[in-house]
Formats: structure tokens, C-alpha cells, sequence
């Protein structure tokens, strides 16, 4: 609602829905564009995934891990300072404030310049917070592809 009641400049560009649909704003994306299909349809996937595969993960969690995703597959060099720049512990009501938050605290000692060092490093994080999550919520059979 809030890209249609401000004309498009504000709002939810796409979601995943509980049933594991992705959803997006037509208008909102060139569907080419690295946005798009990492951006938008790697994060989402993510969340899908992991919503079946950890029952009561929590927001936070989801967003640490869609954010990995992010920066393994994009090309982008700014992408790991756009998140920097949204991390903010003291909102911990903001899902997305406290996973750039820890992504900050984990990408720190390393070189954040380099494209390919930056890649790896949301690689081996994500292994070992499946690690971490599957310790929390225990071990699930693997999600099938439907």
C-alpha cells in the first residue's frame, strides 16, 4: 500500500508470501536488472527456504541470511556499504536495521573493497549460520523443489 499511497516512491518493491510466492511491484523493476533477479528473487527465495526449513525463525534471522544471499551473488561493490549504512542496533524492533547490524560486526576485520573477498565471506557466514539455525530449530529434511 505504501508504493501505491506515495505514488511509487516509497514501499515493498516485492515480498514473499507464507504459501513460498514471490510477489513484486510490475512497474518497480527492470526484470534483467541484477535488482531483480538478486535483489528481489534470490532474497525472497531465501526467505521462502528458510521459513520451511526453520519453523519460528525469527524476522531478524531471515533478513541476516537474505542479505548473505545478496552479497554472494551480487556484482555490485556498494552493496556490503548500503547495508552498513542501515545497520542500527538500537532499533530492535527493525528486522532489517538489526541484520545489516550484525553483517557489520561480521564484515569488519576483513577487506570490504574487494568484490571477491566480500563474496566469500557472506558464503562461509551463511554456511555457518545454517549450522547455527539448525542447532536452534533442529535439523529439517530438505525443502523439495515444487
Amino acid at each position: 500500500w505504501m508504493d501505491y499511497l506515495t505514488f511509487g516512491r516509497y514501499g515493498t518493491g516485492g515480498w514473499a508470501s507464507p504459501d513460498g510466492t514471490i510477489n513484486c511491484i510490475e512497474q518497480a523493476y527492470d526484470f534483467e536488472s541484477e535488482r531483480f533477479l538478486v535483489s528481489l528473487l534470490k532474497h525472497e527465495a531465501q526467505h521462502t527456504v528458510d521459513m520451511k526449513q526453520f519453523p519460528g525463525i525469527t524476522p531478524a534471522e531471515l533478513e541476516y541470511r537474505a542479505k548473505l544471499v545478496e552479497l554472494h551473488y551480487s556484482g555490485i561493490p556498494g552493496l556490503l556499504q548500503k547495508f552498513l549504512s542501515e545497520a542500527d542496533e538500537s532499533r530492535t524492533g527493525d528486522s532489517h536495521a538489526m541484520a545489516s547490524a550484525r553483517i557489520k560486526r561480521e564484515f569488519t576485520d576483513m577487506n570490504q573493497g574487494s568484490l571477491p573477498c566480500v563474496q566469500a565471506r557472506a558464503l562461509e557466514l551463511l554456511h555457518a549460520h545454517t549450522a547455527e539455525m539448525e542447532e536452534k530449530y533442529g535439523k529439517q529434511k530438505a525443502v523439495p523443489n515444487d
